[in-house]
């Protein structure tokens, strides 16, 4: 589903903190000492992003013809077995798939983004994928 390209997936912490806040403040969760750095988010907190410049390779397929966004959602470290999967296929998706993976790496604050970067510009293939 090509449209997992557009909208990152995962959220962190601070992401979720601002959400629930947003509806009540009844549903702001306590937070274990991990997450305590959140526990008092406001709609004006600047909430971490991953790095923009981390994405998958879209010309990508791995050993069983799926494209990156397959994997959303998906663990890409350890998928289950019955899935087919070799040890050296699982090291290319890992390389070829950072965005779709959840291996891109955090930034400390805001991403300086001032517009909508969200959606990939994705070429119009000749044939449909599957």
């Amino acid at each position: 589903d090509m449209t997992k390209q557009c909208r990152q997936v995962d959220l962190a912490e601070c992401h979720r903190q601002k959400i629930r806040a947003a509806y009540s403040s009844e549903s702001v969760c306590d937070l274990t000492a991990e997450q305590r750095q959140y526990s008092m988010v406001t709609q004006d907190t600047v909430c971490p992003c991953r790095d923009p410049g981390c994405q998958d390779d879209p010309e990508f397929t791995d050993e069983l013809g799926y494209f990156c966004d397959t994997w959303v959602g998906d663990d890409c470290e350890n998928p289950n077995p019955t899935w087919g999967y070799s040890q050296p296929g699982l090291v290319q998706v890992r390389e070829k798939c950072p965005r779709s993976c959840g291996r891109c790496e955090w930034s400390s604050g805001a991403c300086g983004r001032t517009t909508s970067v969200e959606c990939p510009v994705i070429p119009i293939a000749k044939e449909c994928r599957a």
